[in-house]
């Protein structure tokens, strides 16, 4: 983390680094040139994984220094404010897992995902946290989940909504503890979903709240649980 500790565990990500410390023979597993991918079995594999991770720290099953301590896949990174004595009320999480290992003849392959940390102050549990597939690239990710997926999550689906919902006040779900509904259906990324998921799961007897947003071409009528989504939302009730 970016506070000192005495710990150095190992970290897959440092696996990807040369001598100069930067990430040499390793290619990463989208690019701008890549129209459309389907997470294969490894990527889907990993990306549970570390949904699995987000649930657990906004529900407090785990706490971030052990995280960082003790997984091999898992980054923390603690926003500290320059002065003391503000208190470090964001963070951020990376999982990176390597696909394939370079050889003599080819490169190797890796991939990661990552989230956003908020809560109010060092005294509270984590009550936030935002994660989006595909970041910054022009790829369109494909996650290919199901209904079992879900349920090996723990997550138990409750209702469909849309972004023009939020818009006209339909829906009235807050999703996170920064933004109203009104404010948030406009703001940033969140406007990019056209359908929204609501599911529940409980985390060390914390209720919590789980959207994932779909955008308008992966949107499907008939689907009761979003195959191809590319936003999650984790909230603290």
């Amino acid at each position: 983390m970016s506070q000192n500790s005495d710990k150095h565990p190992h970290k897959i990500f440092n696996d990807l680094l040369g001598k100069e410390g930067v990430i040499e023979n390793f290619d990463y597993f989208l690019s701008d040139e890549t129209k459309r991918m389907k997470l294969t079995s490894i990527d889907k594999n990993n990306l549970e994984k570390f949904l699995d991770v987000i649930l657990n720290v906004v529900g407090g099953t785990e706490k971030v220094g052990d995280i960082d301590d003790n997984n091999p896949n898992v980054q923390v990174d603690l926003f500290v404010p320059k002065l003391p004595s503000v208190p470090i009320t964001s963070a951020s999480m990376k999982h990176t897992y390597i696909i394939k290992q370079p050889t003599t003849t080819a490169r190797g392959l890796y991939g990661d995902f990552s989230a956003s940390l908020e809560r109010k102050d060092e005294q509270t549990p984590w009550l936030y946290s935002r994660s989006t597939i595909g970041y910054g690239y022009k790829a369109s990710v494909q996650t290919n989940f199901d209904a079992e997926d879900f349920n090996k999550l723990g997550l138990k689906f409750v209702e469909k909504f849309f972004l023009s919902d939020l818009e006209t006040g339909k829906q009235k779900l807050d999703f996170t503890p920064l933004h109203d509904y009104k404010s948030f259906a406009s703001s940033g990324w969140n406007s990019y979903s056209y359908a929204f998921y609501k599911f529940t799961t409980i985390k060390n007897s914390v209720p919590l709240t789980v959207v994932l947003g779909v955008e308008k071409d992966k949107y499907n009528e008939q689907e009761t649980t979003p195959k191809n989504w590319f936003i999650v939302y984790v909230k603290r009730d």
